[in-house]
């Protein structure tokens, strides 16, 4: 079964167990309160719970049957292509994808359906909570169903079960071996000591058990994420993930000081898995919140230009690209414009300078530049089409037609000339077509959907 084929019947499976309950929520799903919602009515949790039982049964079959010949597809395609990580799915797996479609051909996203209802199967001991987080991510990707069964040389969004659970357990070992080896180095760092070991490391951090504890303890906040180097914000995030890892029964007892370990761990070898599937699939990693670009980016030392590309035009300061609707996307294909407007992006930065650009500031402001520039010369073309139709046909008068108008027929003099009179209105209103075609060509193309989308920004 080919790529497009596999899309279709995916988006088939996800409506088969969920397109009752996304009739039942809003028009404009919003894939977050949807599962938040479902999830807090017991009554209701339990009746929909029961529904999804063979949920994790139905997509570990599809897979089974279905993922070889994808990756194998994958493999081969000679395409620009990202891999997604970081959570479970996107955030917004929409606006993700459209900002990220500018650029790359294809974006790859892990199957959500797969992770939790196979890979986190321990999730459905607390049963809201698994509602939540399966309802939300189901959503998530059946926004996106447009791009996914879109009919592109390249799929523009291809989701497929890529994680630990699909690679040898040879590579398995080695991926999770590299991922203790960096933490135990990086754990070095943080609280400059020398651990010889991860067991030295997590020893050190079994004594831990409180946030004040942790603090104390930390030497070097700012090799730690920015967006949780003060204790309120280090402080959610490690209560937040002990608490999930009840759930999860990883370990009947957790001390504070583990559990940040144990966090650390899980992102140092989500890090080594991420770069293990991009060299396998030719792919860049693609993440839609600093953190996790923050170990990535650590591991790599520096970006590479598609990749610090493709990252920049998350940030915030390009949010309102979020706003172009989906079929702008395949108007890029269509017209075969990706290439040149990949070029539009790239003016300005090459791999030497994104390389002295970890944090991503210069790039960004250097994509707002090209952006802003592509947009007034845009603008500009139009005017400039614009006035060309109003002149020939308002003021280009032929002038051969210099006589008076009887009804339709020109005179010029006292003679009747209606070869050349014709020869002059059919080469004006040839100019005109051209012109107007070319005027509704520039109107309707991607620069307009952009212009739009920038508009429309809130």
């Amino acid at each position: 079964m080919s790529s497009k084929k596999i899309a279709v019947e995916y988006i088939k499976l996800i409506e088969d167990y969920f397109n009752p309950l996304f009739k039942l929520g809003p028009n404009e799903i919003d894939h977050i309160s949807l599962g938040e919602e479902f999830s807090n009515y017991r009554s209701l949790s339990n009746l929909i719970s029961s529904s999804l039982d063979d949920l994790g049964k139905d997509i570990k079959s599809f897979w089974e049957a279905n993922n070889n010949e994808l990756q194998q597809e994958l493999k081969n395609s000679d395409g620009m292509k990202c891999i997604y990580s970081g959570d479970i799915s996107p955030h917004n797996a929409l606006k993700l994808t459209k900002k990220t479609a500018m650029y790359m051909d294809s974006v790859l996203i892990p199957d959500p359906l797969y992770k939790i209802s196979v890979q986190l199967s321990e999730l459905k001991r607390d049963k809201p909570e698994y509602l939540s987080r399966i309802i939300r991510h189901a959503a998530n990707m059946y926004k996106l169903r447009d791009l996914i069964t879109a009919d592109t040389a390249y799929p523009i969004v291809c989701v497929a079960p890529l994680g630990l659970d699909h690679i040898s357990p040879e590579k398995k070992k080695e991926i999770v071996q590299s991922g203790i080896e960096n933490l135990t180095r990086y754990g070095s760092k943080i609280f400059d000591k020398d651990f010889s070991t991860f067991d030295n490391l997590y020893d050190y951090l079994s004594k831990i058990n409180t946030i004040e504890g942790l603090t104390t303890e930390i030497s070097k906040w700012d090799q730690l994420p920015p967006d949780i180097r003060d204790t309120a914000s280090l402080n959610e995030l490690v209560s937040g993930f002990s608490k999930l890892g009840k759930t999860m029964q990883r370990q009947n007892k957790e001390t504070y000081g583990q559990s940040f370990i144990i966090y650390l761990n899980s992102q140092l070898i989500r890090v080594e898995e991420h770069k293990y599937l991009c060299n396998e699939l030719g792919a860049s990693p693609i993440y839609d919140f600093h953190r996790p670009w923050f170990f990535m980016n650590r591991d790599l030392n520096a970006p590479n230009i598609d990749s610090a590309i493709a990252q920049g035009l998350q940030d915030t300061k390009l949010e309102w690209l979020g706003n172009i609707p989906p079929e702008a996307i395949k108007v890029l294909r269509e017209e075969n414009e990706l290439e040149d407007f990949r070029q539009l992006l790239r003016k300005g930065l090459h791999d030497v300078k994104v390389k002295n650009d970890p944090n991503l500031n210069r790039t960004v402001d250097t994509l707002q530049q090209n952006l802003k520039s592509c947009i007034e010369f845009h603008n500009s073309k139009i005017d400039d089409i614009q006035k060309k139709v109003n002149r020939i046909a308002n003021y280009d008068i032929p002038i051969t037609t210099i006589g008076a108008l009887v009804g339709w027929i020109p005179v010029v003099g006292n003679f009747l000339s209606m070869p050349f009179t014709i020869k002059d209105w059919f080469s004006q209103s040839n100019e005109v077509e051209a012109a107007t075609k070319e005027l509704a060509k520039s109107e309707a193309g991607f620069i307009n959907f952009l212009i739009q989308a920038k508009d429309d920004r809130k």
